[in-house]
This record gives structure tokens, sequence and C-alpha cells, in this order.
């Protein structure tokens, strides 16, 4: 009998621990969106384009497959990668596979200019206007 309660007991344990482990991923899940995710045109996007700073430097988005898009700073740092759909368009929320994640949120603000802003899980480094190069 008392080894049967013990049983119980730590079941009881087990799935209340389970049960806020839960709780708490869904509360940080909802909390980790805090901008709108929508869709680009790949064409849109692929090329050359140039930060509007004082320093002019050249980034590019290449269409390298079938399923994503990159963006390569040309400054030897690691490129972000944007997943593509089957209409050619992307997701304007790309990524750098590393722990903790890097992020990279594009914003076109009309086919010509693109606001790049760069993050780590919820902290904002910072944020680059661009220009498209023809």
């Amino acid at each position: 009998m008392i080894k049967a309660l013990k049983n119980i007991k730590l079941i009881l344990v087990f799935l209340l621990t389970l049960m806020s482990k839960t709780d708490l991923a869904q509360k940080s899940k909802d909390s980790l969106v805090n901008y709108p995710i929508t869709s680009i045109d790949v064409k849109l996007l692929t090329g050359f384009w140039q930060t509007t700073d004082s320093l002019k430097t050249k980034i590019e988005f290449i269409d390298s497959t079938w399923y994503q898009l990159i963006l390569d700073l040309k400054d030897n740092s690691h490129p972000y990668f944007f997943i593509k759909d089957k209409q050619d368009k992307v997701s304007s929320s790309g990524f750098y596979p590393n722990w903790p994640p890097f992020s990279c949120d594009l914003n076109l603000i009309d086919p010509e200019t693109l606001e790049i802003s760069f993050s780590q899980i919820e902290v904002h480094t910072y944020t680059i206007k661009c220009k498209k190069i023809r």
C-alpha cells in the first residue's frame, strides 16, 4: 500500500513539473514575435543593394535554390537565409542557424528602398536602410 502511494506521488510530481514547463514555454512563445511577418516577391529583392549611410556598403540577395534566398552582407559576416514558397515569395523574417539564433527582418518600403533589422532573441541590435542598385 505504501509503495503504491509513493508511485502515485512520483507520477503527480512528474505531471505537475511537465505542466509547469509547458505553460512557461507557451508564455515565452507568445512574446517572441513583435513584428508582422509578410511575404516579399523574390524578384524585388534579388540583386545588389547599397546602404544609405556614409559607408555605402554593398549587400546582395542571392536566389540560390528553389527554397531559399540568401542575404550576403559582403563584410565577412555570416549570411542570412529566407525561406521561399511555391509562388516565389520569401518570408520577411530570415535567420542564421546558430544558438542563440540571429534574426533578420525585412521591411520593403518600396521597390527601391529596404530596411533590414538585425536582432538576437528579442534584442534589436541595429537597422540599416538600403537603396537598390540597378
